[in-house]
């Protein structure tokens, strides 16, 4: 028997039988319903909350949305308080759930790859230093690891690689020419730092013309000083030139090779020399100190 009876539970005989439920009148819509739509909660004289378990929802949801920071906020401290135990409850859990972790990790991925995509643009937007140390001591570390899965990654898509490198060096040859002319800079050990933004301002000092003959034509990078007598790929030492003026002027002196070219001109000599900086006289480079 229960010792007090309360006013606000009310026992009725249910349709079906004679068995009786419990029932409760909802103090926010008003609705009387089943004892068992309402939340548990020992503190309270009936032993459930006053509000149905969908009333209670919203006032929940409301009250999240209305204080977003306070609750972060307290999240945060509460995280800090525990935050050794907790990483070790969740270290012991993956690795005696790790089926299962992937799994969920899988699931959520896929129901959230925009966002999750979205936050780590603007993750490495926001912590570009910190991204590239990070990759650049993840790389250090694990040479080997990452050489031998970018080799199987290789082999996998052995056919496609292939195909999109020829695909790519056709629709970009002043990238190709660039990390060909870097490549052969550094296996001689000599300096390489010509950047984009140099190179293009000394395409424009040119008028986007060949230094040598003023073609308007496809340009590459020549080696004012060649590679084999130690020219630097710098600013320096890098001028446009056409296809055919640097094939032919290849590893030749330039007061040699450009005196002799049916196309040469006094003039974009002179420019040429200026712009590396040489002096005409004694045909020595300037060098800033």
């Amino acid at each position: 028997m229960l010792k007090k009876i309360i006013s606000i539970v009310v026992f009725r005989n249910n349709a079906i039988g004679d068995i009786r439920m419990l029932t409760k009148k909802c103090k926010q819509c008003g609705i009387e319903l089943s004892i068992e739509m309402f939340y548990k909660h020992k503190d309270c004289k009936d032993g459930v909350v006053g509000a149905c378990k969908e009333c209670y929802r919203k006032n929940k949801k409301q009250y999240r949305e209305e204080n977003k920071e306070y609750l972060r906020e307290k999240d945060k401290q509460k995280y800090q308080r525990g935050r050794n135990s907790i990483l070790k409850r969740v270290n012991e859990y993956r690795k005696t759930h790790k089926e299962q972790v992937i799994i969920a990790h899988k699931e959520w991925y896929e129901k959230n790859k925009e966002r999750h995509q979205l936050n780590g643009k603007l993750y490495v937007e926001q912590n570009r230093e910190k991204v590239r140390q990070y990759k650049k001591q993840y790389a250090e570390q694990n040479k080997d690891k990452i050489r031998k899965r970018e080799r199987h990654r290789y082999l996998e898509n052995k056919e496609k690689r292939i195909n999109d490198s020829k695909i790519w060096k056709k629709a970009n040859p002043e990238k190709v020419s660039v990390s060909s002319q870097k490549r052969r800079a550094l296996q001689k050990e000599l300096p390489s730092t010509l950047n984009a933004e140099q190179w293009t301002t000394a395409k424009e000092c040119f008028n986007n013309k060949c230094a040598y003959c003023g073609k308007e034509t496809g340009l590459t990078q020549d080696h004012f000083l060649p590679l084999s007598k130690s020219g630097e790929y710098s600013v320096s030492n890098i001028i446009p030139a056409c296809l055919s003026c640097n094939s032919s002027k290849n590893d030749s002196d330039f007061f040699e090779w450009y005196s002799r070219q049916p196309f040469y001109s006094k003039k974009r000599e002179r420019k040429i020399l200026k712009y590396l900086n040489y002096d005409a006289k004694t045909r020595y480079q300037q060098i800033a100190i």
